[in-house]
């Protein structure tokens, strides 16, 4: 009776820690992708920042030649 106690209760730690890992595993996975979808919006933000700023240089660089002709 002692072993089949002791057995049990082997197997219930092991199974209590594996769940654990399980959970740890999602955890890290969710915030894994957490993450990468935050890196993938700051570079398109980037993106589009740079692609404006060079809009507006354009823009400016027009404004200059249109004021030398006058």
């Amino acid at each position: 009776m002692v072993w089949e106690f002791t057995e049990e209760d082997r197997l219930r730690e092991q199974n209590r820690l594996h769940e654990a890992w399980l959970r740890d595993q999602r955890y890290n996975e969710s915030a894994k992708k957490k993450l990468m979808d935050e890196l993938a919006y700051e570079r398109k933000m980037r993106k589009q920042e740079a692609q404006e700023r060079e809009e507006i240089e354009r823009e400016i660089e027009e404004i200059k030649r249109k004021a030398k002709q006058f």
